[in-house]
């Protein structure tokens, strides 16, 4: 078990990575990724291996227990000053200055004018207001389930989706609502549906 940890203080800075803001809201809900919630990992950060994963947690340990931190943990964590890694800055430099937005867009498709959804990251959130990076609530659940069923996943590629769900959640920040994919299922019988109920059922 992780001994208490002190909030971090705001004069340290972080390495960041670009999955960072969402390994924290996957933190924030399952806790350390380990055998029984890594697969929330996975699901949610399809481009990274477990490994990965794990690798990533190797860093975090350090500022976060083994379950999910009090609120104030994650929100100290966001104001920390974030260094960026050499191989993070070449790859911005690669994208011709156009930053995470446009190295998310390359990655996943077509290039998609910013105009066309809502920008990601903890600038953005701040500017629009969002705070919000907890467990969903019930109806908020309910809610997500009936937007995954009728416009797909809210990821970078599928703006249109991502821009309905950011003004249905209009508190939270986008990256608690893009990784809460998470806890939900496809399966090709049914469709998307609360993972719980799918293994209940004796799916998957």
């Amino acid at each position: 078990m992780s001994s208490a940890l002190e909030v971090p203080s705001t004069q340290s800075v972080i390495q960041w990575n670009d999955d960072d803001d969402n390994f924290l809201s996957l933190h924030n809900l399952h806790g350390m990724p380990k055998k029984d919630t890594i697969k929330h990992y996975v699901l949610a950060l399809p481009h990274l291996t477990a490994p990965q994963i794990y690798g990533r947690w190797s860093f975090w340990k350090s500022w976060l227990p083994e379950d999910p931190a009090s609120e104030e943990i994650y929100t100290v964590i966001r104001l920390v000053p974030r260094a960026k890694s050499k191989k993070r800055k070449k790859r911005e430099e690669d994208d011709g200055g156009r930053g995470l937005e446009g190295a998310a867009g390359a990655a996943v498709g077509p290039e998609v004018g910013p105009s066309t959804g809502p920008k990601v990251g903890p600038s953005a959130d701040v500017a629009d207001g969002r705070s919000l990076s907890g467990p969903f609530t019930v109806l908020e659940d309910q809610l997500y389930l009936q937007l995954l069923r009728e416009h797909g996943k809210p990821v970078v590629k599928n703006r249109k989706a991502l821009q309905i769900f950011c003004d249905n959640f209009p508190s939270r920040i986008v990256r608690s609502i893009q990784s809460h994919v998470g806890a939900f299922v496809w399966d090709d019988s049914v469709g998307w549906n609360f993972k719980e109920v799918f293994h209940d059922a004796g799916g998957g």
